[in-house]
Parts: structure tokens; C-alpha cells; sequence
């Protein structure tokens, strides 16, 4: 993926699917998202969205060597925490 912005099949490709992720996110949460101002609903649209696409997930299994369960964690944790939920209890 670091070098799709180069050929211009694989950068269209790469763009229809994290349009395509970013839609599905946007979706997924439109009513805690709606519940928001227009600042705070940009702002949390933005993180859900990011840690959401595949260079995220990417960075934390490969670069990070987070195991899946982790990775789980992380993506779940940064979703709540942006949504505005509270981190489950322990």
C-alpha cells in the first residue's frame, strides 16, 4: 500500500475502499454520531473513521506486533472513547 499512490489503478482502488470503509463507519454509528454536535460529530467521525482503515490495522499488527485480540482492544476502545462511551468496566 505505500507505493499504490504511484499507479494510478491501484491509488482508484485504494480510494474506492476507504470511501467504502469510511461509508460503512459512518453508518455503523450514525445515531451515537447524530447524537453529537456538528464539531464533536466531525471530530469522531474522523477517529472512528481512521482507526477503522486497513493502514491502521496494519500499523498495529505488523509495526506494533499487537496480537489480533489487542488490536481488537485498541480499534473498540478508540471508537468508544470517541463516540463519547465509557471504556467497559474490569
Amino acid at each position: 500500500m505505500h507505493h499504490a499512490h504511484t499507479v494510478t489503478q491501484l491509488r482508484e482502488a485504494l480510494d474506492r475502499s476507504r470511501r467504502w470503509l469510511r461509508e460503512q463507519v459512518l453508518g455503523q454509528f450514525a445515531v451515537e454520531l447524530d447524537a453529537l454536535d456538528k464539531t464533536e460529530r466531525h471530530l469522531a467521525a474522523m477517529a472512528c473513521d481512521t482507526i477503522s482503515q486497513f493502514d491502521s490495522l496494519e500499523y498495529l499488527r505488523t509495526v506494533r506486533r499487537c496480537p489480533v485480540r489487542e488490536t481488537e482492544a485498541v480499534v473498540a476502545r478508540t471508537i468508544r472513547t470517541a463516540l463519547g462511551q465509557a471504556p467497559p468496566a474490569r
